[in-house]
């Protein structure tokens, strides 16, 4: 591993050295006008695969591509009419087209790294302590809609640093998924009264889905749980109350929150389990608090294709 203090004199130097590294399929820690990146050649399987190893198992999470401009982005994937207006109208600028704190600092970046990631780094440009500026917003526009990809993440995990752990599982298949909700609702759920938010936060295809099965199974819904990504809230008659489960995903701002139903389910003391529950995590977490109704938070991670890490932390 190399590491370069930058200077005004040694610049083209390090820039030589860095081409070098990005060239044999290493990985480069440099600084941004944000916060550290890591950086390889998008170009390079081998660089990939260790870039994936650095970043451990990603699910369907993309990495960014850096371009020079619109035709150099043409090369790697299609724009479509609001890719093409964010880059005509706001490019360049803190936007990303498509959470730990951010590295400001190469020594801050070290400490936090696993000793299995820092193995990796071939590279590290150092420019000091960096101005605490905001990252770049990412913006999301496969659909040919705008979504801003809000940092609610960051607040759900500083959230969770904060809760008391109650269960680490790795289910290996989606049967033990959803047994593993049926687990939760008869430990934790069963026997609560008045309102409770479920808050699940993972990648797309982790177990959220098939977790809220084993939740409405064990209420004794006989109704099918299925995605509610486009209907924002589905439910699920049990017992003379409803379950209520909500997908945050479509929704672009906080008016499109407020207007989604989640207080009018919660007025009525209903149990409501929301998917990416980390994209509006503030406003959730607000309306707990205000009406004291506890909130367990549960996280799901890949470990591998097959394998999923469930981690269910407590309400307080």
């Amino acid at each position: 591993m190399k590491r370069f203090r930058l200077t005004n004199n040694n610049r083209d130097e390090v820039i030589k050295e860095c081409i070098k590294v990005l060239n044999e399929g290493g990985l480069v820690v440099y600084p941004t006008e944000t916060c550290y990146g890591i950086a390889a050649d998008a170009t390079n399987s081998k660089a990939l695969a260790k870039l994936l190893s650095y970043k451990t198992f990603r699910g369907s999470k993309p990495i960014s591509i850096a371009v020079s401009d619109i035709d150099m982005a043409k090369r790697y994937v299609d724009l479509n009419e609001m890719a093409l207006n964010i880059y005509k109208n706001y490019l360049p600028g803190p936007i990303t087209v498509s959470y730990k704190p951010h590295p400001y600092s190469i020594d801050q970046l070290i400490k936090d790294l696993p000793k299995k990631s820092s193995t990796l780094i071939d590279m590290y440009i150092d420019d000091g302590e960096l101005p605490k500026n905001s990252p770049s917003t990412i913006l999301d526009t496969t659909l040919n809609t705008l979504t801003v990809l809000r940092e609610g993440q960051i607040k759900f995990e500083q959230a969770i640093l904060k809760s008391t752990l109650l269960e680490e599982k790795v289910t290996k298949t989606a049967q033990e998924t959803s047994k593993l909700g049926q687990y939760f609702t008869k430990e934790y759920l069963k026997d609560m009264e008045g309102s409770v938010v479920v808050a699940l936060s993972g990648e797309l295809g982790s177990g959220k889905t098939q977790f809220t099965k084993g939740i409405g199974k064990q209420l004794g819904s006989k109704d099918m749980v299925n995605s509610p990504t486009y209907t924002i809230i589905n439910e699920y008659s049990y017992d003379n109350n409803t379950l209520a489960h909500m997908d945050t995903w479509r929704l672009t701002d906080e008016d499109d929150f407020n207007r989604s139903g989640l207080m009018e389910h919660l007025e009525k003391g209903r149990i409501v389990v929301i998917e990416w529950a980390d994209k509006f995590y503030q406003e959730i977490e607000s309306i707990c608090s205000k009406r004291n109704i506890p909130m367990y938070k549960i996280t799901f991670e890949y470990i591998s294709l097959e394998e999923r890490k469930i981690t269910i932390y407590g309400t307080n």
